[in-house]
């Protein structure tokens, strides 16, 4: 945010001083001194407050010459030096609004300037599907938005007439021109619509063109999907009745179904589990056509990429914290590609049993360095302890390390005991 700054100093000659005290004497010499270190104030357009110093040694006020509803100034008046403090919703406004803050003291006064910059991105579309024939034509849908804006995707086929504009709060028509074609292959593309502002916001409207024959044409996914749960669109471009089945189970459409049906174009959400094991996975869906004298097939397929597990580094145990009783182990915990359930440390006096020994699970399972206390142990003893991290693929083992808890003094092992 950048604050323009200017230093004035206003000096008022009069007949009677204004000081945090009371009236001074009469007397030619006494003044009313008012500094305003800030008179241009700049505020993010989300809901926020601004402050800015008055140092005066006299009575001042402020009143709202220009601004906007909720515009709050506390406090308005005062009397000797004060901080004050804007606070202004969102601003929901095309661009940025200003306002004029007079701050007086006696008979002078001067102004100080406040502008707040646009709030969040409002767009909407009217239209999240537009289909065209094999012979083209020209077909539209509006968008309001409240910030600039632009619409990317258009293949050369089609045409959008604008394709940018500026923010406005009233619909604006946007003419999508295809030209025609005789392929036997139909057209199936995403427009992608952004409003830019403090985080762009997009919508996409699914533009299609038939080939003019009968056909079934599902979308591809060709990358592969994360190992998190999460969702996928197909988009399918048909003229006829047709089904879909998935062939899987760690996947669904939208209703939690494993079966769809529609009459032409569509586009289909499936949900997808997290891949708790260590490979990749796949299904296929099939599409088949369910009109009366049709018999075309489809296939797609879903690829999964396998779980993978979390990693311990920088494992080690704290040397100063070994006690009779207790010790402190450290170690750097970074995530797989899952979230990570559980770590900790695994502590047991025989080193062959040391990851099946007693779990110490940490209070955190964030990345970063994480320190475990282990209490309650026998004196005079060697532990043998590693860290663990746990997700739903399975659990890393860090590298085992041992110690000696200390002695009680006269016994053996205790040149220093606690």
């Amino acid at each position: 945010m950048r604050q323009h700054i200017f230093f004035i100093l206003v000096t008022v000659a009069s007949f009677t001083a204004c000081t945090s005290e009371g009236p001074e004497p009469k007397g030619p010499f006494s003044t009313n001194r008012m500094v305003l270190e800030q008179r241009n104030i700049s505020i993010e357009g989300t809901a926020s407050s601004q402050t800015f110093p008055i140092d005066a040694n006299c009575a001042w006020s402020i009143t709202l010459e220009r601004g906007w509803e909720n515009l709050v100034v506390n406090p308005s008046e005062g009397r000797g030096p004060a901080t004050v403090t804007i606070t202004t919703p969102e601003n929901n406004n095309i661009g940025t609004r200003t306002a004029s803050l007079r701050v007086s003291t006696g008979d002078v006064s001067t102004l100080v300037s406040v502008s707040q910059l646009p709030g969040r991105v409002q767009l909407e579309v009217s239209k999240e599907v537009v289909s065209f024939a094999a012979t083209g034509g020209d077909d539209a849908f509006s968008l309001t938005c409240n910030t600039d804006w632009a619409i990317a995707g258009a293949p050369s086929w089609l045409t959008v007439t604008p394709n940018s504009g500026e923010g406005s709060t009233q619909p604006q028509t946007i003419t999508l021109t295809a030209t025609g074609h005789d392929d036997e292959k139909a057209d199936t593309i995403f427009l992608n619509v952004t409003g830019m502002g403090i985080e762009n916001v997009t919508k996409t409207v699914l533009v299609t063109r038939t080939s003019g024959r009968l056909y079934l044409l599902p979308s591809e996914v060709t990358e592969l999907l994360p190992a998190a749960a999460g969702s996928v669109q197909l988009s399918i471009s048909a003229n006829m009745e047709w089904s879909a089945q998935i062939n899987g189970t760690w996947a669904t459409f939208a209703d939690g179904r494993t079966q769809a049906q529609a009459n032409g174009n569509a586009v289909l959400t499936i949900n997808y589990q997290e891949n708790n094991t260590s490979s990749d996975r796949e299904l296929t869906i099939t599409f088949h056509s369910t009109a009366t004298g049709t018999t075309l097939s489809e296939s797609r397929t879903l690829r999964q990429a396998a779980g993978t597990l979390p990693t311990i580094t920088d494992f080690a145990i704290d040397e100063t914290s070994i006690h009779k009783d207790a010790f402190t182990a450290s170690f750097r915990l970074a995530a797989g590609n899952l979230p990570t359930k559980e770590c900790g440390l695994l502590v047991s006096t025989e080193e062959e049993y040391a990851k099946n020994g007693t779990r110490y699970t940490a209070t955190t399972s964030e990345d970063g360095v994480i320190a475990v206390t282990v209490t309650g142990l026998q004196k005079g003893q060697t532990y043998y302890v590693c860290a663990f991290a746990t997700n739903a693929v399975d659990t890393f083992y860090s590298p085992i390390l041992s110690f000696k808890t200390k002695s009680l003094p006269g016994e053996e092992d205790n040149s220093t005991p606690e």
